[in-house]
């Protein structure tokens, strides 16, 4: 459940810049992602020790972390990919 959220969360955050600028920059969004949905998971993790019956989890977040970095790699790819063999004929 986590990684699927936070692989969500990583496609959310990568739309959330400019296709330009994501595509030139695609090192530094890939970053981004990463950094985003770690902290992002670490903060609910330690929100969640302040829930009565809740309790903060390394592996939950840890599960955070690789949700955001898979689909934060998967778009990366798709962008690398499309630099190398160039856009798709109409």
């Amino acid at each position: 459940m986590h990684f699927t959220v936070y692989a969500l969360l990583g496609s959310s955050v990568v739309y959330a810049f400019p296709q330009t600028f994501a595509r030139q920059r695609a090192t530094l969004v890939l970053i981004t992602v990463i950094v985003v949905c770690g902290l992002y998971g670490i903060g609910d993790e330690y929100h969640q020790s302040f829930i009565p019956g809740r309790y903060p989890s390394a592996t939950d977040a840890l599960a955070d972390g690789l949700g955001g970095l898979c689909a934060g790699l998967i778009w990366y790819g798709c962008v690398k990919s499309t630099e190398i063999s160039g856009p798709a004929p109409p």
